[in-house]
């Protein structure tokens, strides 16, 4: 009895120490110096559920509005939580107003529901531009993977509000958006069209339905006045093929949109080695400066 009671015990400890673990990688990124955290703030409700985003704002007012960067996570629409996110510390060392958004996943809601959420995000952030010091005129909206496929859908939108049901619109302008390995034509790319995929399941069984899944493509929504670009790859991602940045690349190109593409040679989908990190962090950063400066 007592070495069952022992047993019992040590495996209790053991699960309480893998939740403390598992607490303490999915938590938060810590505000860093000159920065306050405001955590899992509502954004939008959509039935039970609540959009939740975290916002990193200087700790002490400043002078002026700042520019806003707004992060989505990845997780092919179907996992993945703000939590897990950490790329967008690598703005920390500018003023910026940083802004970590949430939306509902495949088995919350399907498409186009993380599209309808992540415009509510753009949505309560440019109506409360005061109250978080942010000049909305100067967003930047990021990604990566599914995140990138919404951060370019939700800028490349602008002011067309057919997504916006679920929130009440109001003028917007994106000044750029940074897309890491996101998808760009869903038609064209096969994890769509299988229904074995995970990704697959956020078309909600419409994955045949040719119009619906072009209304979801962000190569699409493209015009002359697109906000400038920055495309991030690596050209052996076997997840979302390199090919998907390359047809985001020509159609910018086509309409004369500011565009910059960073090829990751030999980069996975997202496993890019130091010296190809560091060169992305300071690319990014130099496209944020130049999107948000006041000339």
């Amino acid at each position: 009895m007592f070495i069952i009671y022992n047993v019992l015990v040590r495996l209790a400890c053991l699960l309480m120490f893998f939740l403390l673990i598992r607490e303490l990688v999915v938590a938060q990124i810590p505000a860093p110096g000159g920065y306050e955290l405001h955590k899992d703030i509502v954004y939008t409700t959509a039935g039970n559920w609540q959009g939740r985003m975290d916002i990193y704002s200087p700790a002490t007012t400043p002078k002026k509005a700042l520019p806003l960067i707004i992060y989505i996570h990845g997780g092919g629409w179907v996992h993945g939580s703000k939590e897990e996110e950490k790329w967008f510390s690598i703005f920390f060392k500018k003023e910026y107003v940083i802004a970590n958004v949430e939306y509902r996943i495949a088995n919350q809601a399907p498409a186009p529901a993380a599209i309808q959420d992540i415009r509510c995000a753009l949505m309560y952030l440019a109506q409360n531009n005061a109250k978080w010091h942010i000049d909305k005129e100067r967003i930047v909206i990021a990604g990566s993977s599914a995140g990138g496929h919404l951060a370019l859908i939700a800028g490349l939108l602008q002011n067309n509000n057919v997504f916006d049901n679920n929130c009440t619109p109001v003028p917007l302008h994106i000044a750029g958006i940074i897309d890491k390995y996101g998808p760009t034509d869903l038609a064209q790319w096969d994890a769509m069209k299988n229904p074995g995929k995970a990704s697959s399941s956020w078309l909600g069984g419409r994955g045949n339905d040719s119009v619906f899944v072009r209304s979801l493509s962000p190569v699409y929504y493209v015009n002359y006045n697109s906000p400038p670009v920055l495309i991030i790859h690596g050209d052996a991602d076997h997840t979302v093929p390199y090919q998907q940045s390359l047809l985001l690349l020509d159609k910018l190109k086509a309409f004369g949109v500011k565009v910059e593409m960073y090829t990751a040679k030999g980069g996975r989908h997202g496993n890019f080695n130091e010296t190809q990190n560091n060169e992305i962090e300071k690319l990014a950063n130099g496209f944020v400066t130049t999107c948000t400066r006041i000339y």
